[in-house]
């Protein structure tokens, strides 16, 4: 009777013990999944934009830059929402990049952002440069100019427009970099002169220049002939922000000259 009470005793003590390793592997699994999901929450920058890497998006990624003309006026998205229409509608796998965004509710989340900051100059770009070449680009539309026309001669802003490219080109060697002239402002304002057509003839000696060198750099004729703007796509409380047609006429512009690259790039 003593053995049998010795051996119920002692399965009693190995039921025990398995128990207690059970729980104290499923406490150890518990732990680590813990701490994985601690990992997670410790390293997510909730809210921040962050370059598109190739790894993360496999579509052509465009970053357009330059001041209000991009970044868009009074809540609107200025041409871009025009040019991605034309875009997705052309079947692109495409991605805008940029530090900033712009949230109309009729855009995709994936498509607000942009580098565009309204007054910008060109010295701006230049201070801000290491940020935006911090972004995987594969195109890069930079539209700069308008807020420099009051300093400075036709020579020296085609000068440090010049700066601009080579800084980029020296970054980012392999991108597809699109010129865009500095768009006409009012003619009726008087503010539509020969300097502007100067720095914009300017513009595209340098981008001739670069494409002679080997660079991947295009130049977009943004001048009334071109992308028809006219007085009446312009507002008319400040003589230089587009009206809906405006835009619209820019993206046009934009796009006919892309165009190509995006079919290469897709190919």
């Amino acid at each position: 009777m003593k053995k049998i009470l010795a051996l119920l005793l002692a399965l009693s003590m190995l039921v025990l013990l398995s128990a207690c390793g059970d729980k104290a592997a499923s406490n150890d699994e518990n732990s680590d999944g813990g701490n994985d999901t601690s990992t997670v929450s410790e390293t997510e920058e909730t809210g921040v934009l962050k370059p598109y890497t190739k790894s993360e998006n496999h579509g052509i990624n465009i970053m357009l830059l330059g001041d209000s003309l991009t970044q868009g006026t009074q809540g609107s998205s200025g041409y871009r929402s025009y040019l991605y229409d034309m875009l997705k509608n052309d079947g692109y796998n495409f991605n805008f990049v940029g530090p900033w965004q712009i949230e109309p509710a009729f855009m995709h989340h994936d498509y607000r952002n942009h580098a565009g900051v309204g007054g910008y100059r060109m010295s701006g770009i230049k201070n801000d440069m290491n940020m935006f070449m911090s972004f995987d680009c594969d195109v890069i539309v930079m539209m700069i100019g308008t807020n420099d026309m009051n300093s400075g001669t036709a020579e020296e802003l085609s000068a440090q427009y010049e700066e601009l490219v080579d800084l980029i080109i020296k970054a980012k060697p392999e991108v597809r970099l699109f010129c865009a002239s500095a768009p006409p402002t009012s003619f009726a304002s008087g503010s539509y002169t020969f300097k502007h057509v100067g720095f914009n003839e300017g513009v595209k000696a340098i981008c001739e220049k670069k494409t002679k060198a080997g660079a991947h750099v295009t130049w977009v004729d943004m001048s009334p002939e071109s992308s028809g703007i006219t007085n009446e796509d312009l507002n008319p409380e400040d003589h230089v922000h587009p009206v809906a047609s405006g835009w619209e006429k820019f993206a046009k512009t934009i796009f006919k000259t892309i165009k190509p690259t995006m079919d290469e790039l897709s190919a």
